[in-house]
């Protein structure tokens, strides 16, 4: 118990801080400074090192106003340097509101100047003001002549110190809507949108240059006499130079347009003109494009009436399907299925080229099948026996086409030759049979497939396809000079016996054949007057997309015709041959004035005569006594491939007239002619040449001693073949020709 003390309270003693205690506090008054000191140094680090940029900005945004001036975009010429877009001077008016002088100037202002500049009224008023600013910005890229009407405006009410112009810029394009879907377009802000417009644009944008204004605490521009600013000049855009002739690029769309009219059909057709030896691209052309100055305007009348139609998100959703799909680039963008076409690339020219086979080689045109799929000609002549290579690129033989590259090249090696020859879309699953007729998963496009033949125009050598030759800085120095890519990719031979082939295929003619069994070639329509033509056409299943890819010794054009969403092409939307004259049209314009070096035939090509129904020599007297007439023909051969054995489908017998069978030792002499016969395969199908097959021996005369036995119906006694000879239905050795023609149904591939 505390003692109490003499006034009867506590008696409290206190302690001084031990030396201990004062050691403690000082180390924790050490800890807490040196924590304190920790994280102001760290909050500095982090603002001095880690967000230094970032605090920088802040600072100069306080402190500057930076102003953005516009570089000049570059210019994009045809390949004779003219102009297709161009940077038209404009300016932006700039507005001083710290120099407006009272509320009335104001007002005015905002009356008169919203009318004359077409700007809102209110908010030019809320600008002027802004009475610590000295820019805003009142309206951009007017032209000349609004900037003249504003000047004189400015002058006549005394507000010179109020208000400026800025040179800025505007993309032009002196032509509307040719070339729409290849140039593409720019935005308000001249960055590129679309086509080469975008693919280009940092060649083309340039660097922006900057006006940097001083600032006072407050955000506002310094007084002037405390004015600081500094302007940093844009460098202009660098300009490119097309391949693009714009002559050939008017023909291209004038007759695209014109098939359109005369057909009805719209945005139904894609052109590309190519230069053969430098794969220049000279048009590139899209039925259904825009005007490049007003991009946003949709020009499809079906589009139009649609839209018409709807109304709310469905009307605005229309509107940017319609504009997007006015904006592509069918040529480059878009996939089709290329049909008989194909065939020259994935059948032929491997089969040539590396597999042994001959423009003579022949393969059986009979039924035939495939992985359960019945290949049909697009004919109805029925099946046409043994037929050649030369034959099958002349008349788009599907059978031919489809055993030539099951039964010599491989599907695999087909789509190797195809993708070598620069077509970049094809994938695994087009290794199948189907790749003999076009039948591919996503298809082509039409730039592809027109490379791929310019380079067997070039004589084997593929060059890459190229748009621009030259990009030029803005003084019109030249930066790049563009050289293309070239690689072989067919032998020289090949390529000239492919050329000579499709040659044969714009020129009037029949197969060979029994009259009653004429086919034609298939590009006849293409033919130019006074000009060496070899190409191809393709029509795929139920007639969705028709094709031509031809060339001259001079140019290549690819055209394709067909419906954006997979309609099938009929009498009512513009048929099936529309695509070749258009090929015709533009070619024909386009070759005005030069003339015919024809194909060069290349020193590693020789000729051999040979029998056309084997592909091998000539029998003497008897391919050519075939009873359709003389088979034997000159063909064009890569030298040491030319045939050294004899003719193995003609045998020539003796043929009892009575019967039209073979004779026998029974028949009488005057009975006994010598004929041409064929040998074909044991299939029980009927073909131009089963009819000419060597028949059975006689059964008309016997041992018996009768020389003749007169059928009562008076159905021998006759020749049983000869030119133009087609025996009746169930009779002789044309019995089951009913089902000829059965595996022919409408818009088959050709």
């Amino acid at each position: 118990m505390a003692k109490k003390n003499a006034k009867g309270t506590p008696d409290v003693t206190t302690k001084a801080p031990t030396r201990q205690m004062w050691r403690r506090s000082v180390v924790v008054l050490v800890v807490l400074v040196g924590f304190c000191f920790s994280a102001i140094v760290g909050r500095l680090a982090v603002l001095q090192i880690v967000q230094t940029d970032e605090w920088q900005q802040r600072a100069v945004s306080q402190q500057l106003s930076d102003s953005i001036i516009s570089p000049k975009r570059g210019t994009i010429y045809d390949t004779n340097m003219n102009p297709l877009a161009q940077s038209a001077t404009v300016w932006t008016v700039i507005m001083s509101p710290k120099d407006i002088p009272d509320d009335e100037t104001r007002t005015k202002i905002a009356d008169e100047l919203s009318v004359l500049l077409d700007v809102d009224r209110d908010k030019l008023l809320e600008q002027t003001q802004k009475t610590n600013s000295q820019y805003e910005v009142v309206k951009a890229k007017i032209e000349l002549p609004l900037r003249d009407s504003l000047a004189q405006w400015v002058q006549d009410n005394e507000l010179t110190g109020v208000f400026r112009t800025i040179e800025d810029y505007k993309r032009y394009y002196p032509n509307n809507d040719m070339l729409s879907t290849v140039l593409g377009f720019t935005g308000t802000d001249n960055y590129g949108l679309y086509g080469l417009e975008a693919y280009y644009e940092e060649t083309l944008a340039g660097k922006a240059g900057r006006i940097v204004t001083a600032k006072n605490g407050w955000g506002d521009e310094m007084p002037n006499e405390l004015k600081y600013e500094k302007t940093v000049d844009a460098e202009d855009g660098n300009s490119l130079v097309l391949t693009i002739d714009s002559v050939i690029q008017r023909y291209a769309e004038k007759y695209l347009a014109n098939a359109v009219k005369e057909t009805g059909c719209t945005n139904r057709g894609a052109a590309i003109v190519m230069n053969v030896k430098t794969g220049a691209i000279l048009a590139m052309a899209t039925e259904g494009g825009f005007d490049l100055n007003n991009p946003m305007e949709i020009t499809d009348p079906d589009a139009q009436a649609l839209i018409a139609e709807l109304s709310g998100d469905e009307q605005s959703e229309a509107i940017i399907q319609a504009r997007q799909e006015q904006w592509v680039n069918k040529p480059i963008s878009d996939f089709y299925e290329p049909g008989s076409v194909f065939k020259v690339i994935s059948s032929f020219a491997p089969a040539l080229d590396s597999c042994g086979a001959t423009l003579g080689t022949v393969y059986y045109d009979s039924q035939y099948t495939v992985n359960e799929k019945t290949i049909r000609n697009w004919y109805s002549a029925g099946y046409l026996g043994y037929h050649n290579i030369r034959e099958g690129i002349v008349y788009s033989m599907n059978v031919i086409a489809s055993r030539c590259l099951m039964e010599t090249v491989t599907p695999q090696l087909g789509i190797e030759y195809a993708e070598n020859m620069g077509i970049s879309t094809l994938v695994s699953s087009d290794i199948t049979p189907a790749a003999a007729l076009g039948g591919l998963t996503y298809g082509v496009t039409n730039l592809e497939l027109t490379s791929a033949f310019a380079a067997i125009a070039n004589g084997g050598m593929y060059t890459e396809p190229v748009f621009f030759t030259r990009i030029l800085d803005h003084n019109g120095k030249i930066l790049i000079d563009n050289t293309p890519e070239t690689r072989r990719v067919l032998k020289d031979s090949t390529a000239f016996l492919l050329t000579d082939s499709m040659a044969d295929s714009v020129v009037s003619g029949k197969i060979y054949a029994r009259e009653g069994a004429s086919v034609s070639p298939t590009s006849i329509a293409a033919n130019l007057p006074n000009m060496s033509t070899a190409g191809k056409s393709g029509t795929t299943t139920a007639n969705n997309d028709i094709w031509f890819v031809g060339y001259t010794p001079y140019y290549t054009a690819g055209i394709w015709g067909g419906c954006d969403n997979n309609q099938k092409l009929t009498s009512v939307n513009g048929g099936t041959s529309f695509h070749k004259r258009i090929w015709r049209s533009i070619m024909t314009r386009v070759h005005e004035g030069l003339s015919d070096p024809g194909f060069t035939v290349p020193d590693s090509v020789e000729t051999a005569q040979i029998c056309r129904k084997s592909g091998k020599l000539a029998i003497p007297d008897v391919c050519s006594a075939d009873p359709r007439g003389d088979a034997v023909y000159t063909e064009y051969f890569a030298k040491g491939t030319v045939p050294t054995e004899m003719c193995d489908h003609h045998v020539r017998a003796t043929i009892c007239t009575v019967s039209g069978g073979a004779a026998t030792e029974f028949c009488p002499e005057e009975t006994r002619v010598s004929q041409t016969c064929m040998t074909v395969p044991d299939d029980g199908i009927s073909t131009d040449d089963s009819v000419f097959a060597l028949p059975a021996p006689c059964t008309v005369h016997s041992s018996a001693g009768t020389s003749t036995i007169i059928n009562p119906n008076g159905t021998f006694g006759t020749t049983p073949m000869g030119p133009g000879y087609i025996p009746p239905a169930g009779n002789g050795a044309d019995s089951g020709t009913s089902g000829q023609g059965s595996y022919y149904t409408p818009g088959q591939l050709s």
